[in-house]
């Protein structure tokens, strides 16, 4: 979901509402779909973000399908790892 909404006015939202059940989780998920953001502003400055246009050497899929593909294979990268142990909480006096 966060790089389904990233760039988008409900992004914020959706991360402010992760933060606030696991500020961990949030902080990961904004860095994710930070740099997922930067992937596609610039395919999008390259002009193939979205593009229709079919390959000439293999004749298959729209090139603006390969920036979606190298999305999914990356984020599906970042799925299959253990996920970091967060810091430990500094002890609070009692």
């Amino acid at each position: 979901m966060a790089i389904a909404c990233a760039g988008t006015a409900s992004s914020k939202k959706f991360l402010t509402g992760v933060r606030r059940h696991d500020r961990f989780w949030g902080k990961c998920l904004r860095d994710i779909s930070s740099r997922a953001l930067r992937y596609m502003n610039k395919a999008h400055r390259e002009g193939d973000l979205a593009s229709t246009r079919v390959d000439n050497t293999s004749g298959m899929a729209p090139m603006g399908f390969a920036n979606t593909e190298r999305i999914a294979e990356w984020l599906d990268r970042i799925a299959a790892q253990e996920p970091p142990q967060p810091e430990p909480e500094p002890a609070t006096p009692v």
